[in-house]
């Protein structure tokens, strides 16, 4: 008999519902959306009518309590549901909070969900834990302490620039970017490391030897921009 893993979506925004429910529809792993909706509230009446298989949680969900709270509960309630984390954010310690408060799955938007989303849906039914292959990646650079190869080699002269002194402006004409460009890598930079301002940047950077030449030239001899 052939398996029917059942799929409950929630969302906030009706374009993300219905772009989860199309990428999943067109899935050979015998994947069916029974239901989907755009907040908990409502959800929880419909996990518990529908019984699905995996919870497709995005993260962008108006803020009345936050995810790793909303996984708890659920869970407490629902203790035969697997999770599955549908975010933007790549920040090693929000995933490995996400995991510790119950989630079975990790999926980033911007990793190809048109070949991941079914794959992580179809590993947390068997019981395994699912991480994208970026966030992947990310985790294991922090496990080994090689936060570098999470960077691109842009990324990392940017911060070396930035050690050195150079401002925002200086930076964009050093590396032919736009403003806008480098202000888009600092973000990143933050993310990753965890930190909120461009100077704690540069004291993550150093704490974990990030800003290494060393490191920032073997990237670009390995051709990695």
């Amino acid at each position: 008999m052939t398996r029917t893993i059942r799929v409950m979506i929630v969302a906030e925004y009706d374009l993300r519902r219905s772009g989860l429910e199309a990428i999943l529809s067109q899935s050979l792993l015998g994947i069916r959306v029974i239901a989907s909706c755009r907040n908990l509230e409502t959800g929880e009446q419909q996990i518990a009518q529908h019984r699905p298989h995996v919870l497709l949680l995005d993260d962008a969900l108006p803020p009345v309590m936050s995810i790793f709270d909303r996984i708890r509960a659920l869970l407490r309630a629902f203790p035969f549901l697997k999770i599955v984390v549908v975010s933007s954010q790549m920040n090693a310690h929000t995933i490995q909070q996400l995991f510790q408060a119950g989630a079975a799955g990790f999926v980033n938007r911007e990793d190809r969900l048109a070949e991941t989303l079914a794959v992580g849906v179809d590993t947390v039914y068997q019981g395994y834990r699912y991480t994208s292959p970026r966030a992947s990646g990310l985790l294991a650079s922090v496990r080994t302490g090689d936060t570098t190869s999470t960077f691109s080699a842009s990324e990392l002269h940017t911060l070396t620039l930035l050690e050195a002194g150079y401002v925002p402006q200086q930076i964009a004409y050093e590396m032919k970017l736009s403003r806008r460009q480098v202000y888009r890598i600092f973000a990143k930079l933050r993310e990753v490391l965890d930190v909120k301002t461009n100077e704690q940047l540069l004291i993550a950077a150093r704490e974990q030897g990030v800003t290494s030449e060393q490191k920032v030239e073997d990237r670009r001899t390995n051709g990695d921009e």
